[in-house]
């Protein structure tokens, strides 16, 4: 039996439900994509399938120990434009403050 639940949004196959696992937390994916889903469920982990910017929270309430919110980033991952991995050098800049 696992201590506590926490909400796992954007939360994908399930990486941070395994980590959560050996920490002896249970944890409530909500993912929007149906494979994604379908993987989460075989791997044992409890998932809503939903968009969370539509998900009502009132179930929620009061119930909830934790949040995890790793949104995915289109501009670098590889399921993006990879706009974000182009500029790189530009963002590095940026963050040093050495930008023109």
């Amino acid at each position: 039996m696992t201590a506590s639940r926490v909400i796992d949004l954007f939360a994908g196959p399930g990486g941070w439900s395994d980590g959560l696992l050996l920490l002896g937390l249970d944890d409530l994916g909500i993912e929007l994509d149906l494979t994604t889903c379908k993987t989460r469920r075989a791997a044992g982990h409890a998932t809503i399938c939903a968009d969370v910017a539509r998900l009502p929270l009132d179930p929620f309430a009061g119930r909830v120990e934790g949040l995890i919110g790793s949104p995915p980033c289109p501009l670098y991952s590889a399921a993006g434009s990879g706009l974000g991995r182009k500029l790189m050098a530009e963002l590095r800049a940026l963050d040093l403050g050495t930008a023109a």
